[in-house]
């Protein structure tokens, strides 16, 4: 904030400083909205239909294998932090 003024741009620093707050302002009101609706839902009329087990199960058995996909492309580096080193 110094070298702002020590520049003589305070205005600079007071537009940023306003985009901010209005940010902040956004940000919660936008969180507490949605705070708010999940805290207290409304009654839902949804139907599930058979095919939303099998929708589940896949996505399940996806998010299963990609992480074992990703444990085997990153296997050496997991293994590095877990071995010590020879030389010491």
């Amino acid at each position: 904030m110094k070298n702002f003024q020590k520049l003589g741009n305070k205005k600079r620093l007071g537009r940023c400083s306003d985009r901010i707050d209005k940010f902040n302002t956004y940000y919660f009101v936008i969180s507490f909205a949605s705070a708010v609706t999940f805290v207290f839902p409304g009654t839902s009329e949804a139907y599930l239909d058979p095919g939303t087990g099998s929708l589940v199960f896949q996505m399940i058995i996806a998010a299963v294998m990609g992480g074992l996909y990703t444990i085997k492309t990153y296997w050496r580096n997991i293994m590095k932090i877990f071995k010590k080193d020879k030389k010491e």
